[in-house]
């Protein structure tokens, strides 16, 4: 997002000067370095707007505007704390108009924009080469690209998957995830054991359908590729700032099965993809509910998460069946997806809308 956004800005003619945070150069190419690298050393007004995406800093000192594009996760409220660190800054910038609903329910007090994210079609499309990951899958691929964090809700999808289709059948659900927060032989460590503990779950008898993980970094200009390795997209998230990969694997053909909570709500629907709802909403505390959401992040502690259990592992079931036994129909709801996708959600038209603003800001 914030490449893609300074990039996009310095090519409309504006002077983009760019801080860069420690470490983050060694996820991109080294083309891309270099040009980060010189638009840190920009010449500009000190008092020029600044942006700070996409957490609020410790230090907020600039004598210019202060704006921050952040992501709201949770559902109905948010934390004290943040919402103390939001009311410092002069103007809220958040992807999606869910996000400021929350935001005007909770006291905040900057004016709140909406600039939603983007994807780029002319490399995120059907027809392109799928991506080689170096192992065998079935037939039908149920994809899931996330993060492995409990926040994205990889216990009801396994739940899902392991209970309703048998190992006779001809369908792989393809895991495209690490656990970034440890290194990568304990991260695959540990995405091992919390498979293994919902298989004890569900105590199935007899074989189990196909799972396949790959936990290797992905290049960004390889993710359209990983979406055209899929037939169908899976994500049931507890909560999404937007959900840009339910966006990216639509615009590649996939159709989408997704919870229906909380940032990607703006652009999913019962007409365009195949939503989980969830039973109500618990708040997450430590020693009680929901505990392994407080630990993740002192943000989400008090706060209120979707609640699946058990109605939403039933629905996540259906639907993935549903997509499996008509494809067709799948596909067709898709192209709705896709629809809403190209006409409104694209990168060109994200950084028109930060253009344009920058532009009110300057009158």
């Amino acid at each position: 997002m914030n490449r893609t956004m300074a990039f996009g800005l310095s090519n409309r003619g504006v002077s983009v000067k760019l801080e860069i945070e420690p470490n983050i150069l060694s996820h991109v190419n080294k083309s891309t370095q270099n040009q980060i690298e010189l638009m840190s050393k920009t010449k500009i007004s000190p008092n020029a707007p600044k942006v700070y995406g996409v957490t609020v800093p410790s230090m907020l000192s600039h004598p210019g505007k202060k704006i921050l594009y952040t992501m709201i996760e949770t559902s109905e409220t948010i934390h004290k704390d943040y919402a103390g660190k939001l009311n410092m800054v002069d103007e809220i910038w958040v992807p999606t108009r869910y996000g400021k609903k929350i935001l005007q329910n909770n006291n905040i007090h900057p004016p709140i924009y909406v600039m939603p994210l983007g994807v780029d079609t002319e490399r995120y499309k059907e027809g392109i080469a799928p991506f080689n990951f170096g192992m065998s899958l079935k037939g039908f691929v149920f994809l899931s690209v996330f993060r492995w964090s409990y926040r994205k809700g990889y216990d009801v999808m396994l739940k899902a998957f392991l209970e309703e289709f048998g190992g006779e059948e001809d369908v792989t659900l393809l895991m495209v995830s690490r656990a970034v927060e440890c290194p990568e032989e304990e991260g695959a460590k540990k995405i091992i054991s919390d498979f293994n503990d919902i298989k004890s779950y569900i105590n199935k008898k007899g074989q189990l359908p196909h799972v396949a993980l790959y936990n290797k970094p992905v290049p960004e200009r390889h993710m359209p590729n990983i979406y055209a390795a899929g037939n169908a997209f899976v994500l049931i998230s507890r909560g999404e700032g937007f959900g840009l990969p339910l966006a990216e694997s639509s615009a590649c053909g996939l159709p989408v099965i997704s919870s229906y909570c909380s940032g990607q709500t703006d652009f999913l629907n019962e007409d365009n993809s195949y939503l989980v709802h969830p039973n109500g909403y618990v708040e997450a505390k430590i020693n009680g509910n929901l505990s392994r959401m407080a630990k993740l992040c002192h943000f989400y502690e008090g706060q209120k998460f979707p609640d699946f259990e058990p109605d939403g592992v039933k629905q996540t079931r259906l639907k993935m069946r549903e997509v499996y036994e008509d494809y067709d129909e799948a596909k067709r709801k898709n192209q709705l997806l896709q629809k809403t996708i190209n006409d409104k959600y694209t990168w060109d038209k994200a950084v028109d809308n930060v253009y344009n603003r920058l532009n009110d800001i300057r009158r």
